[in-house]
């Protein structure tokens, strides 16, 4: 979505109709395009599952029981969370680790490790996020795909999932290493223009150069 989308529909009375009527780039099932309004679908359908809003939910199964905090968590006009909410780089590692270890935290299971292994799986391949950076992010990020609610690429050769928030705040998991990687940046808050994501690969490309150093040291 480009910026005044963005802000018409979070500004909105009535965003299920925008979402409604908002044109499709390609036939379902053909390609892959990442899409913030999907992730808010997602977020009111899980509301609607376990009856309980998303933030209540989140917090009591999730955040609380691995001791992460978060920070302003926003809500639509009808009062439904958005899938949108602000994370310190220790809560971002607190995340990573929880699947890294496949859902356990301090012996305690909070997510099935078969969730955390399906998670990070390839199901949309060639993935991106705008025609004109398909296949990389940035300069070292190549053959980008798309799990569930999980991204991975190759760096240096070696192929790593990582959660990716706006602006480029980052979760990597290095099985491999035994290792969670985080990186938080000026996320240009709610601003998508050329200016915004020029500094968003430029964090992909320093952030692909220190993963290098740890895969080839």
């Amino acid at each position: 979505l480009d910026h005044d989308t963005w802000d018409r529909f979070v500004d909105g009375t009535d965003q299920y109709a925008m979402i409604a009527d908002f044109p499709l780039v390609n036939a379902p099932g053909e390609e892959f395009n990442y899409s913030n309004l999907s992730n808010y679908i997602l977020g009111i359908i899980v509301s609607k599952a376990c009856e309980v809003d998303l933030k209540e939910f989140a917090v009591a199964h999730l955040l609380d029981p691995i001791g992460s905090g978060h920070g302003e968590w926003y809500q639509d006009s009808l009062g439904y969370y958005y899938s949108l909410l602000s994370f310190t780089p220790r809560d971002l590692a607190m995340l990573g680790q929880l699947y890294l270890n496949d859902g356990l935290h301090n012996g305690e299971r909070i997510l099935s490790q078969k969730w955390c292994r399906e998670s990070h799986g390839m199901y949309s391949e060639d993935a991106w996020v705008l025609q004109r950076t398909k296949h990389n992010m940035g300069r070292y990020f190549y053959d980008l795909d798309y799990g569930y609610q999980w991204w991975s690429a190759k760096v240096a050769g070696k192929r790593i999932p990582f959660a990716w928030g706006h602006g480029g705040q980052m979760i990597f998991v290095l099985r491999d290493k035994n290792m969670v990687v985080t990186a938080v940046s000026d996320p240009q808050w709610m601003k998508h223009n050329p200016d915004a994501w020029r500094a968003e690969q430029s964090s992909f490309n320093l952030l692909a150069k220190f993963l290098t150093k740890l895969i080839r040291p």
